[in-house]
């Protein structure tokens, strides 16, 4: 059975196209392609045929600031490799949060502040850590404050460290990963990536815990053909 046919001016029956050749043939509505990084650095290949990419980026969360009832508690670390998750280095940018402050002996130490995002369609920045604690009378303890969340993914910073049985202050949550999406139609044949790890907590004060680590980032890259 013919392909297909031509149909010339004069011609009483139609010409028929034998043994046709496809060069490279594409098949639409294929199963989009997902790859996720959640570290590290490198170099993602587009596939063959990609029509269109989307790329989702979350930069790593800070860290949860320590607990104690004197100086001596840490402040949670930024999330770390220059803070930022980023693919082709500036095309888009992800900033980590920024670490919690830890407990010293007074109140209303300071959230770690959210990374801000740029490059994509859709930018939102993290959310800051809180320095709200609550008191738990089952363990006699005070816990640590929570650590902000991204757009979209819900990474965060880490928590506070909660207090031991002598009360004493909270540390303070990091602030979480800034989010970006980006939908591109021209994609390029590759693009490099950097994933930021997340900041490490803070050390513990006098009779206090230590904070807890911020989430690393990530990148999944959506190929649709």
């Amino acid at each position: 059975m013919p392909i297909s046919t031509v149909s010339q001016k004069g011609l009483d029956a139609p010409l028929t196209l034998t043994s046709p050749t496809l060069n490279s043939p594409v098949i639409t509505g294929s199963t989009p392609q997902t790859t996720v990084y959640t570290s590290g650095s490198g170099t993602y290949t587009t596939p063959a045929n990609c029509r269109y990419i989307e790329i989702e980026v979350v930069g790593a969360g800070g860290g949860g600031g320590g607990s104690g009832g004197s100086a001596g508690a840490g402040q949670g670390a930024n999330g770390t490799t220059a803070n930022d998750t980023t693919v082709n280095s500036t095309l888009i940018v992800c900033q980590g949060g920024r670490g919690g402050a830890g407990g010293q002996g007074s109140i209303g130490q300071e959230g770690g502040v959210g990374g801000d995002a740029s490059g994509g369609n859709i930018n939102r920045s993290g959310q800051a850590g809180t320095n709200i604690s609550a008191y738990n009378s089952t363990y006699g303890a005070y816990t640590g404050g929570g650590g902000g969340g991204a757009c979209a993914f819900g990474k965060s910073g880490g928590r506070g460290g909660g207090a031991g049985a002598t009360p004493v202050v909270m540390g303070a949550g990091g602030g979480g990963g800034a989010y970006a999406r980006s939908l591109i139609t021209s994609p390029a044949a590759s693009y490099t990536y950097s994933v930021a790890a997340g900041g490490a907590g803070g050390a513990a004060g006098a009779n206090g815990n230590n904070g807890e680590a911020g989430v690393a980032g990530l990148i999944i890259f959506t190929a649709y053909f």
